[in-house]
């Protein structure tokens, strides 16, 4: 059972939820990789061989549930109160965007064409998760090296909810473009690309930069030089630029901290929500969070796997043991 809940205080939304992840049992090795398609459910997109059936090997990008989701994609979110708090129904998706068949992180950086197929994959689902009134926001990211299981793979969020960071950066660029009646990430993009100190690697159609008020060493931002809400309005020659500036940024990040562990996070417009064309998507790059920031950041939501009142009734035995064995 999962589901959202909002903390009363700063508006934001996390997902309490107690499920372990359900791959199907009795088989060793990892449940991505070709012969384990059995195990994920049944497929929702592949780029594969035209003679090959459905959930059997012969792809090289495939998109499946994902092993840990509790998300329904149908009914009503249900909101409602508890008391002081609100809480609603996981409604959304959960998926996995399988970036390769082969177990490891070559594609990333060596194979331009297997990563912006993946890419493609990814701005795939998320238009079709754009168009249900009730999602709110879709949220696509994925750790490098992969982790849990270590395949390379996105993970997409459907969300019901505008996780709180999102909103702030869009009510952001909403004050931007009234302040200097312009895109502030057009903006950004074009001083740093004329000032030269934070930029890192551009090409036809994206630049990459460190961010002039970074919050992490080494974030990097890759940012679109065409104006675009989201993800679903890239284009697919953009794809192809996108797969090839992220290599570059990995190989610079690579080089420069040798194998950093990193967090990649699209940073997109929220969905059905009026007033959002001010908004321009970019691909955020984090590396070396310590595990917990990496878990937050990599959904751009808190998922807490222990509910509170579990948490509480077990600290409270702990506590009762502890003050009954005092003298």
């Amino acid at each position: 059972m999962a589901e959202l809940r909002k903390n009363p205080l700063t508006r934001e939304w996390v997902i309490v939820t107690t499920e372990p992840p359900h791959f199907a049992e009795g088989q060793d090795g990892c449940p991505y990789c070709p012969g384990s398609e059995h195990r994920c459910g049944p497929e929702l997109l592949a780029y594969r061989d035209p003679n090959t059936p459905p959930d059997t090997p012969g792809w090289w990008v495939r998109v499946v549930p994902s092993g840990v989701s509790q998300f329904d994609s149908e009914g009503d979110v249900q909101r409602h109160d508890e008391g002081i708090y609100d809480t609603m129904r996981t409604v959304g998706a959960d998926e996995i965007v399988i970036e390769t068949p082969t177990h490891d992180e070559a594609a990333l950086v060596a194979d331009a064409q297997q990563s912006e197929d993946a890419l493609w994959a990814c701005r795939e689902r998320y238009a079709r998760w754009c168009a249900p009134d009730l999602v709110k926001s879709v949220v696509i990211s994925r750790l490098y090296p992969a982790h849990d299981p270590e395949h390379p793979h996105w993970r997409l969020l459907a969300l019901p909810v505008v996780p709180q960071r999102l909103w702030e950066l869009a009510k952001g660029l909403e004050q931007y473009y009234d302040y200097r009646g312009r895109c502030g990430l057009c903006h950004i993009a074009e001083a740093d690309r004329e000032d030269g100190q934070r930029m890192v690697v551009e090409n036809r159609h994206f630049v990459a930069l460190a961010p002039y008020a970074s919050m992490y060493p080494y974030e990097l931002w890759i940012i679109p030089r065409r104006h675009q809400a989201s993800l679903a309005c890239a284009q697919r020659q953009e794809m192809h630029s996108l797969a090839r500036i992220l290599a570059d940024a990995m190989r610079a990040l690579k080089g420069a901290l040798h194998n950093p562990h990193c967090v990649l996070t699209f940073m997109c417009a929220p969905c059905n929500i009026e007033g959002m064309e001010h908004f321009h998507w970019f691909l955020r790059v984090l590396p070396n969070v310590t595990a917990p920031t990496r878990a937050a950041l990599k959904y751009g939501i808190c998922v807490n796997p222990v509910a509170p009142e579990t948490a509480a009734h077990h600290l409270r035995r702990s506590a009762v043991a502890l003050l009954a064995s005092r003298p």
